[in-house]
């Protein structure tokens, strides 16, 4: 069984690449958001998970248009059940010498609704009429796989990529990235997570998924929006 596992680690251990991401802890400014969140049991993943990855990736310019749809300050908000289902995936993972890193969890609604109707991709973004997305009541999460020196594992695609290789049956040719992929998805669905076909890096929480979530708004959270 050593010698298998060992085997394993020789032949995918060079399967993540040199750019690291930068752990983000939660700022004094986000704490009054957090505040108002915890009244719908929502709350930071690093309440949970303290030394979880967090990369925002509409917080940083080149979302929508070249510009950030999320402040800089953002927090990272999960309903605590959700987050908590995180953990066990985190915990499984780092296991086996890896790590999540979160591109997106809780979405206000009007983020949703600026994505369906300017972003270059809208059939990325679910519309309100057929339900809300679980990203904007905290049940949903995006996040891909880093090594345990936090650099970024190869993956299919990158987040939000219009590609033939966005779904969760990967049918590419290279063998690492197909092994990262088996095991972030192994990860996430021991953990109580439902794989979103059409992306690889979403994920919902199975108990959250047979009733509709309460949507939660930037303005009921205070949170200002570029």
């Amino acid at each position: 069984m050593f010698r298998f596992l060992f085997l394993i680690v020789l032949v995918f251990g060079t399967s993540c690449g040199t750019r690291k991401v930068a752990f983000q802890p939660v700022t004094e400014g986000m704490l009054p958001i957090l505040e108002r969140a915890a009244e719908r049991d929502l709350v930071d993943v690093r309440e949970v998970i303290p030394d979880i990855v967090v990369d925002l990736r509409y917080s940083h310019a080149g979302a929508l248009g070249g510009k950030a749809v999320y402040p800089p300050e953002m927090p990272c908000l999960l309903l605590r059940q959700t987050a908590e289902r995180l953990k066990v995936a985190q915990e499984a993972l780092k296991l086996q010498g890896y790590q999540l890193c979160v591109w997106d969890a809780w979405r206000p609604a009007e983020v949703q609704l600026k994505f369906l109707s300017e972003s270059e991709n809208p059939d990325l973004f679910r519309h309100p009429d057929e339900g809300w997305s679980g990203h904007c009541g905290g049940c949903a999460v995006d996040v891909t796989l880093l090594d345990r020196e936090g650099r970024l594992c190869k993956m299919p695609t990158w987040h939000d990529e219009a590609s033939e290789h966005t779904g969760y049956h990967y049918r590419g040719g290279s063998k690492k990235v197909a092994w990262n992929l088996h095991r972030l998805q192994r990860a996430m669905h021991g953990a109580g997570f439902r794989i979103l076909e059409s992306e690889w890096w979403h994920f919902d929480d199975t108990n959250l998924t047979t009733h509709a979530v309460p949507v939660v708004t930037a303005e009921q959270l205070g949170v200002g929006l570029p």
